[in-house]
């Protein structure tokens, strides 16, 4: 059974970065594009550069670029710079669910799926405000998530429900209405590439490391 992760604690990073990959076909004659298709699903990558490290800072780091290189662990991949909606920005996420009462801590519920890529949630704050270019993810279970970028402006009405549109259609075979919507560090599940380690020695010490989306069924 792999091993799901999170980014660790207490570690400054200053830079991260969320890259969507769609693979296409394309076929050219005489040089002139004719034909576009998509190859395969599209799928998130990330990178990540550390701040400069305390020497106190290093053998918690390099344990946790060892055990997330390991065959098999994966992490919970996020935008560090984009941790929640844009409107709700000044810090964790905050308020009353609109339905139930129940304090809201950022997740909500997959309530109806138009298409793909439109989408009805509920159990929001009244008046919960979306941007564009706001992350989402939905999740069926810890390992089976799909990260999306909201395309339209939204905001949940007083019951508390949104329609929301995104980039990139959510896989219906494998999420479904029930799933959980969420908005705070909305992330894809990941998988670091090759063994990246912090350096040695008396200089700056920094360390970056890129990772890739992998799915569960």
């Amino acid at each position: 059974m792999p091993t799901l992760m999170s980014l660790p604690n207490g570690i400054g990073f200053e830079v991260s970065d969320l890259v969507q990959i769609v693979p296409k076909d394309v076929s050219r004659m005489e040089g002139r594009r004719v034909e576009e298709a998509m190859g395969a699903t599209p799928y998130w990558t990330a990178s990540y550069s550390s701040s400069i490290l305390k020497k106190s800072q290093v053998p918690a780091l390099d344990v946790w670029l060892m055990k997330a290189a390991r065959p098999g662990n994966v992490f919970l991949a996020f935008d560090l710079e984009r941790p929640r909606p844009r409107a709700h920005s000044s810090g964790v996420l905050s308020g009353v669910k609109a339905v139930g009462g129940d304090p809201f801590n950022g997740a909500a519920n997959l309530a109806a799926i138009t298409n793909s890529q439109q989408v009805t949630v509920d159990g929001l704050p009244a008046d919960f405000q979306l941007s564009v270019g706001d992350y989402v993810s939905f999740k069926m279970s810890e390992f089976v998530r799909s990260l999306h970028m909201i395309t339209d402006a939204a905001a949940a009405d007083l019951s508390g429900t949104v329609v929301l549109d995104f980039l990139q259609g959510l896989d219906l075979q494998h999420f479904g209405v029930g799933a959980v919507v969420d908005f705070e560090k909305p992330a894809a599940v990941m998988s670091v590439k090759g063994n990246p380690r912090v350096p040695r020695g008396a200089g700056i010490r920094r360390v970056s490391f890129a990772a890739e989306e992998v799915f569960f069924q």
